[in-house]
């Protein structure tokens, strides 16, 4: 199966480390952030992470990529996050966004590696309104 992702994202964490923990292999794809054709292809938007099955599936929740994993491991795990979890990622949320956006991009990270891909995503992530206080 290959998994595509960004290095720097928070949801392809969650599936890498979900994958990596029940033992699944995934061949992981790192996706320029200037690439729009790759996941466009795949799922009809820019978005990743994205679970390419062995059979051809495609499926692009990280939600629902890492319930697929545990299925195919017959893993009983909890299949939710637990409200205290989710209420942490709701305060925390914006306040990574402030500290990750203007950085991230600066990191050796590979779907930065082009100077196209960093200019796509100051363009799109690093504007004078997304900064504005709550």
């Amino acid at each position: 199966m290959k998994l595509y992702i960004y290095e720097h994202c928070p949801f392809c964490s969650r599936v890498l480390y979900i994958a990596r923990k029940l033992g699944v292999n995934l061949e992981e794809v790192v996706v320029g952030y200037d690439d729009v054709e790759t996941p466009t292809t795949l799922i009809g938007k820019k978005k990743v992470p994205i679970l390419v099955k062995d059979n051809g599936e495609v499926m692009a929740e990280s939600g629902d990529i890492i319930t697929c994993l545990l299925d195919i491991k017959m893993s009983n795990e909890v299949r939710t996050p637990s409200k205290q979890a989710l209420d942490w990622q709701s305060r925390a949320f914006y306040t990574l966004i402030r500290i990750g956006y203007p950085r991230w991009s600066q990191f050796k990270l590979e779907e930065f590696s082009t100077k196209e891909s960093r200019a796509a995503w100051i363009e799109r992530k690093q504007s004078d309104t997304m900064f504005c206080i709550r």
